[in-house]
């Protein structure tokens, strides 16, 4: 019984940390600019002439949102343990509405979806009446 013990003990140390649960490296996928191709808040789509100049850009642990002419400024966090991958963002000099959200990362498309401030983490990628779902596409230099 001992030597099973061992064994799994062995296995668990001698198993290096995965590149994609560093929170760091995580955060390090998301940097660039990318472009909105989609966004459903609360149930809608938004149409997509109002996405032409839609776009997040993220620097550091910084987030900037381009959205009808206006820029908001934020910073966020990413939880590459999480189960799905789990994103806080919180917006500039609003400590205390930490946005919650999920996200996922299929080559160069970011797909986040959060609910409105200060409300339970989404479990799910859908736009519904207390979840939005935005996607977004990594713009090539």
């Amino acid at each position: 019984m001992k030597s099973v013990a061992a064994v799994v003990l062995l296995a668990l140390v001698a198993t290096p940390v995965r590149s994609e649960d560093d929170p760091k490296k995580a955060a390090d996928s998301l940097q660039g600019e990318w472009k909105v191709v989609s966004f459903n808040k609360g149930g809608e789509d938004t149409p997509k002439e109002e996405l032409e100049k839609a776009k997040f850009v993220f620097v550091g642990e910084k987030l900037t949102i381009t959205f009808n002419n206006r820029d908001e400024t934020a910073t966020f966090t990413v939880d590459p343990k999480a189960k799905p991958l789990a994103i806080d963002i919180t917006p500039a000099g609003k400590k205390e509405k930490v946005v919650k959200g999920i996200y996922k990362l299929e080559k160069d498309t970011l797909s986040i979806c959060f609910g409105p401030d200060g409300a339970d983490r989404p479990t799910e990628f859908k736009g519904t009446k207390k979840s939005s779902l935005i996607v977004v596409e990594r713009v090539k230099k």
